[in-house]
């Protein structure tokens, strides 16, 4: 049997939303295991001086626990 857990992050970029959605995964990836789904919640753009913008994404990453064999001594 499989446990999931869901976490709240958020991820940003200076060239899309997409972009900052693609970090996101992409670091998750790198430290978790078990990564199974990404959904985007809300996104907004930051607005800088002159043309300067901030892609922001909050999302909901859902992944695998380990199982509890991995944990039992």
């Amino acid at each position: 049997m499989s446990v999931s857990k869901v976490n709240e992050v958020i991820g940003a970029s200076p060239h899309s939303f997409e972009d900052a959605a693609a970090r996101i995964a992409t670091r998750a990836h790198d430290t978790l295991r078990g990564v199974r789904g990404l959904a985007v919640i809300d996104k907004w753009v930051e607005v800088g001086p002159g043309d300067a913008r901030l892609y922001r994404v909050r999302a909901q990453l859902l992944f695998e626990m380990a199982p509890e064999t991995v944990f039992q001594m």
